[in-house]
């Protein structure tokens, strides 16, 4: 049996015989690499659900401010990130998949959304 980093992934049926052995089914699953998001200890505030894949929130602080960085990750890797100036860790879940950031207005003066 051969492994390669590039192989589909899913579940698959898989039968091993030989010459001195009957015939074994198995059912093989492929998932994606693990994926580190946060060196550090995350609360369950930091990780919300996407339509695909989940957020990962990430606060820091800097020149006197405060912002949010928030990264989705799909399929073991990241696929998006937005950085909102002037916000906290706070966000709420939509059912489509993004999310409201609290503490922080877009030039409508509405709670912007994520949908990356």
């Amino acid at each position: 049996m051969t492994v390669s980093s590039t192989a589909s992934l899913g579940s698959f049926n898989v039968t091993f015989q030989g010459s001195k052995v009957a015939p074994v089914t198995l059912n093989l699953l492929v998932k994606p690499a693990r994926t580190l998001v946060s060196e550090r200890n995350m609360s369950s505030e930091a990780l919300r659900p996407a339509a695909n894949g989940v957020w990962v929130g990430q606060s820091s602080y800097s020149d006197g401010k405060q912002k949010l960085t928030l990264r989705r990750y799909a399929g073991g890797s990241q696929q998006a990130e937005v950085t909102f100036p002037d916000a906290a860790e706070k966000t709420i879940p939509v059912p489509d998949g993004s999310l409201y950031v609290l503490g922080a207005l877009n030039n409508e003066k509405k709670p912007p959304r994520s949908t990356a």
